[in-house]
């Protein structure tokens, strides 16, 4: 859970990078985003969170912060998962406005401008990949995430519930109590935003190869990890709207979740 106002002094944006064994991509991406926000004047921070790496990330980090003086890194002293290393980086973050990105270099910071016009108009800009530039297992795997499992269990109509470029009002963060550690904390973050009624604009952003590091998306564990965390996030959900019966109208069939909420506007990159 985060404040919605903070007594810390605010930047107009942070940038949180989850970051595991990523020493090879780090420097390239950190570089990027100072880079293009200088250019875009936004006041900012980059807050790295190193979960638990066993490379060099540490390393290049001190070595990339004289160069970077709005960089702040967090670690973790063992890999806790991508979703505990999202959570902390929104915790120690500052902005009025959060970025979720990702440390492997597959995104472009020059891509936050498709973003950044919708901040005041929607309280959640979504990137969905436009190509997605991933190996063929994964984009299918992605899909069948995405398009069945995701809807199936938790409802919405999102296009691409994991791309890992996505900017957050820090108003519509405040008092969501997340409880994923793993890969299901971009399904749930989106879920409980739609259910608490916050509305969203999708934008297509520029996707790239890993060039370096290995994704774990598809490891077994973290596979396993996710459909648990995703049959106790739908029970958590069904448990607390039965307490609210006068809120059980428009139930959206098959889902026992509501439809009346589903609504996303898209918009043109």
């Amino acid at each position: 859970m985060i404040e919605p106002r903070v007594q810390r002094p605010m930047a107009e944006l942070s940038v949180v990078l989850p970051a595991y064994n990523e020493a090879e991509n780090l420097v390239a991406v950190i570089e990027d985003a100072g880079h293009h926000l200088r250019s875009l004047c936004i006041d900012h921070e980059i807050v790295v969170v190193d979960d638990g790496s066993t490379d060099d990330t540490q390393s290049v980090l001190a070595a990339i912060s004289p160069a970077e003086p709005r960089l702040r890194s967090v670690v973790h002293p063992i890999n806790r998962g991508y979703g505990a290393a999202l959570r902390t980086g929104v915790e120690a973050s500052r902005g009025r406005f959060i970025l979720l990105s990702d440390g492997d270099g597959q995104f472009r910071m020059e891509d936050l401008s498709s973003l950044w016009r919708y901040r005041e108009s929607a309280d959640v800009v979504l990137g969905y990949r436009n190509p997605r530039h991933d190996p063929f297992a994964r984009r299918m795997a992605g899909w069948l995430y995405n398009r069945v499992f995701v809807r199936a269990m938790l409802g919405g109509r999102f296009r691409d519930v994991n791309c890992g470029f996505k900017l957050f009002s820090r108003d519509v963060l405040a008092d969501m109590e997340l409880q994923s550690t793993g890969a299901l904390i971009s399904a749930e973050l989106l879920t409980r935003a739609r259910l608490g009624g916050a509305s969203f604009v999708e934008v297509a952003v520029r996707h790239f190869p890993r060039t370096a590091g290995s994704a774990t998306g598809l490891l077994p564990r973290v596979v396993l990890k996710m459909l648990g965390e995703s049959v106790r996030l739908r029970q958590r959900i069904l448990s607390t709207r039965a307490t609210r019966a006068a809120r059980t109208k428009g139930k959206k069939a098959g889902t026992g979740l509501p439809a009346e909420v589903d609504a996303v506007e898209s918009a043109s990159a």
